[in-house]
């Protein structure tokens, strides 16, 4: 691992700068903690800098932007040099917070905790996709049992679209890019996948005697059975969850077992007769308005988006915060910029078919029915770090990185709570408030002294950089490590400046994920409490293990490279369109 110099001096044309980042490290809770600081006493690089030259203020106040454009010469030691065309803004301190959170170990004891706090009387049985037990089973099964209905309706119908196409490549926004076949899958494909399941599920348990040392569990909510999943999402397993971007890594699913039953809108038989929509003009015909509603949900672009019943928006939000509580974090904040739509969609999608190998594909269509409702730790007056911003596992040797994101996503609609996700679960240890941080003058000054010392950055791992670009600025809390306490921190008011990344390319109408060479930048953290340095090496390498892998890819739904979607190997080689090259 790179090692890290913290302190840098800063030399300004009235003099020099003794600001407190050049006198002590900003890489530990303790360091930040047991000496002055700008909670404590108020003393930070802006005051000290306005003492010495007295222009600080006058330079510039909270609330404003400037559009800072300079290119940085490095005298040789460093980098070449650097284009900054940022918009830098100056903050207020007024309503920030430092706060110190204790990131949750996923280990038995956590598991037990979630178990007893969750679940009603903290009765659960194991509900583990790498351990199954008969119910499990019974559960796969039914996913492996709609695909051969959906395989039947298409045959009845003639819908011969859907068995022309399979599912080759995944794409970053989200899609499936569609090889054509010329030879149709047969139904014996599918049925051979699930009569291996009702073989296994002979020898399986009933029930696996617990020791909390799963990555799964099920139990009741006020009577109604709901399953916890923790760790990685391999988007093989539970496909009928409701949020079809679920993240990977250090995460917690919580949801109804049934979710069918759980759906507040209207069958597509029903809608088509409201619509007065004509059969035969869509792709699909369902005649059949029994067949199972996961199936039914959104089964044509006419009828897209179409939601059914929905309960008033005050009370549903009433019920997710209820439901916060239950869970034991009621230290989380409920953003109100956060509200999206519940979007339900058929289980047996293309995902599903190609990490089976299956040659067809599934028209439906997505619905939105209920709200999502996100609930994070944060402090007034910063903005968010977004995964689309910085990859940070791109900026160490293992790629194993701490995501100090955290926060709770509740699904709700007429018919209430569905579940959660808990991403990097935490809990707050304090909370203190921020007298006053750096201006942007100052922070100009450090990156233009940082151009001569490459180890003041942040550098994608394994790349030579000698020029870049910066285009971007952000306030954020930025977490710094303690060395005493095992997987606490402390969320600092640090300036990030970096460069946008791009989350895909589009090249003749279709998108592909572009090389990590040509999205990840350089990037520096500067501590706007006392003007230090930190890095991602120093502060986000080191943090408490996850269940499965951590936080090692917590990004690859957009890389695509979770396990359903790895090529099954009776899928073969997908050649180009019109071949059927294997």
């Amino acid at each position: 691992m790179r090692k890290r110099r913290i302190m840098i001096s800063l030399v300004l044309s009235a003099g020099m700068l003794m600001c407190s980042g050049c006198e002590k490290k900003a890489d530990t809770v303790e360091g930040y903690t047991e000496k002055s600081t700008a909670a404590e006493s108020g003393e930070t690089a802006a005051d000290k800098s306005s003492e010495d030259n007295g222009k600080s203020e006058e330079k510039s106040a909270p609330g404003e932007t400037e559009r800072w454009y300079e290119r940085i010469e490095g005298t040789g030691d460093g980098f070449e040099y650097i284009d900054a065309a940022v918009s830098l803004k100056d903050y207020s301190a007024q309503e920030m917070n430092v706060i110190t959170v204790e990131y949750e170990k996923f280990d038995a004891d956590f598991a037990k905790k979630m178990c007893d706090t969750v679940f009603d009387n903290g009765e659960v049985e194991v509900y583990d996709y790498s351990n199954k037990s008969k119910k499990l089973y019974d559960d796969v099964i039914e996913d492996y049992s709609e695909a051969l209905e959906l395989y039947d309706m298409y045959d009845e119908k003639g819908i011969d679209q859907a068995f022309q196409y399979a599912p080759d490549e995944f794409m970053a926004n989200g899609y499936w890019s569609l090889s054509e076949n010329i030879e149709r899958m047969d139904r014996s494909v599918i049925e051979e996948d699930y009569n291996a399941l009702l073989s296994e599920r002979e020898s399986a348990p009933e029930k696996i005697e617990n020791d909390y040392s799963y990555g799964g569990y099920l139990g009741k909510i006020d009577g109604e059975e709901f399953y916890m999943i923790f760790g990685n999402r391999n988007y093989n397993e539970y496909l009928n969850s409701i949020d079809t971007l679920q993240y990977n890594g250090r995460v917690v699913t919580i949801m109804r077992r049934d979710l069918e039953s759980a759906f507040a809108g209207h069958s597509i038989a029903e809608i088509m007769e409201k619509e007065g929509a004509d059969p035969s003009e869509l792709d699909l015909v369902l005649e059949d308005a029994s067949f199972k509603m996961n199936s039914l949900i959104g089964s044509s672009p006419m009828l897209q988006n179409i939601g059914g019943d929905t309960a008033d928006d005050e009370k549903m939000l009433e019920q997710a915060e209820e439901f916060l509580g239950r869970l034991g974090y009621n230290d989380y904040s409920f953003c109100e910029d956060e509200i999206g739509e519940l979007i339900w969609s058929n289980k047996i999608d293309d995902g599903f078919m190609y990490a089976n190998g299956y040659k067809m594909v599934s028209y439906m269509q997505q619905m939105n029915d209920g709200k999502r409702y996100r609930f994070d730790i944060s402090s007034s007056g910063m903005e968010r770090l977004e995964h689309y911003d910085l990859q940070m596992p791109v900026y160490s040797e293992d790629g194993d990185t701490l995501d100090y994101d955290s926060f709770v996503d509740v699904y709700v609609n007429a018919n209430g709570v569905l579940g959660c996700q808990i991403y990097n679960p935490a809990s707050v240890v304090k909370s203190e408030p921020v007298k006053s941080i750096i201006d942007r003058d100052t922070v100009k000054d450090i990156v233009r002294e940082s151009v001569d010392d490459k180890e003041l950055w942040n550098i994608p791992y394994g790349r030579k950089v000698n020029l870049f670009n910066l285009d971007s600025a952000k306030l954020v809390s930025f977490p710094i490590r303690s060395d005493k306490e095992k997987g606490e921190y402390t969320l600092v008011p640090c300036y990030v400046i970096y460069s946008r990344l791009m989350d895909e390319y589009e090249v003749n109408s279709g998108y592909i994920i572009p090389a990590k060479s040509d999205v990840d930048s350089p990037f520096i953290v500067i501590n706007a409490l006392d003007g230090s340095v930190v890095t991602v090496e120093d502060q986000l390498t080191d943090y408490p293990a996850g269940w499965d892998n951590g936080n090692v890819g917590y990004t690859n739904y957009v890389a695509g490279q979770w396990k359903r979607n790895e090529r099954n190997p009776r899928l073969g080689k997908v050649g180009p369109i019109g071949s059927t090259e294997e």
